[in-house]
């Protein structure tokens, strides 16, 4: 959407060049600090990690619930 908006707005290319380089950077470097930790994670303990993943579905899951239900009710 930034990138989308940049063009849109016209932006000069040497500003976005300025922009994006640390933004870019500051992706990459979030990125591979949480693959890092992941890779570490699952060497320590699959079984664990496997339970963790588990339960950020399980807990998606349940506020998507909650919020189709919500919205349901709200609009009866």
């Amino acid at each position: 959407m930034v990138n989308a908006a940049a063009g849109f707005g016209r932006m000069r290319w040497d500003l976005y060049t300025l922009a994006m380089l640390p933004g870019c950077a500051a992706w990459a470097a979030i990125y591979s600090v949480a693959g890092f930790s992941l890779v570490a994670a699952w060497q320590a303990s699959p079984v664990a990690v496997i339970a963790v993943l588990a339960g950020v579905i399980v807990i998606a899951g349940a506020l998507s619930l909650l919020r189709r239900r919500r919205a349901t009710v709200s609009s009866e």
